[in-house]
């Protein structure tokens, strides 16, 4: 059916043919009605040393319980999606990146705080957030390679860590109730 062919199969979330689809609508609402649009994109860390660990049912569990949680911080308007891997993305339509802030470090804690029940195991994991809001000189590729650039940048810093791209370079996200320099 039309649902499985956007549906990734372990996660239940949409899937990288979706996204495709989604951040297409959401480039053209910019351009055409200026919508604002912001794209979340996030790594779970560490994840091939996880699943070398821990073996890949495990490592899919993880993916599972990632996906399900991020389906819970996410609005019912923004698209939840396994981007590839143990990358997700979340299409945020009329987002800015001060709103797509608030959500990625809603998203972070909450990954931050689950308990993954293994075969008798307790697991952890964190991610490494990144957000970019599409601009006036951006199009799809510059938009996904901005919020890749500031994954990096939470990578660099040490994971567990969200920051956004301002068009020119890679800030951090601060938590909401220390919230001073964020977008």
């Amino acid at each position: 059916t039309q649902t499985q062919a956007k549906t990734d199969s372990l996660t239940k979330l949409a899937n990288r043919g979706a996204f495709d689809e989604a951040l297409a609508k959401g480039m053209d609402e910019y351009r055409n009605q200026g919508r604002p649009m912001s794209l979340l994109l996030f790594d779970v860390d560490h994840f091939k040393k996880f699943n070398d660990t821990h073996g890949h049912q495990a490592g899919d569990e993880v993916l599972r319980n990632v996906a399900a949680t991020l389906k819970k911080c996410a609005k019912s308007s923004d698209l939840a999606c396994r981007y590839g891997g143990e990358e997700f993305a979340l299409v945020m339509p009329n987002t800015t990146v001060k709103q797509a802030s608030i959500a990625a470090e809603r998203i972070r804690l909450a990954l931050e705080a689950m308990k993954i029940d293994f075969e008798g195991k307790s697991l952890n994991v964190t991610a490494s957030i990144g957000v970019a809001e599409t601009g006036r000189q951006d199009d799809i590729d510059s938009t996904i390679r901005r919020s890749d650039e500031a994954i990096y940048s939470a990578k660099s810093a040490g994971r567990n860590r969200s920051y956004w791209h301002d068009g020119t370079t890679c800030l951090p996200i601060s938590a909401p109730e220390t919230d001073t320099k964020s977008p």
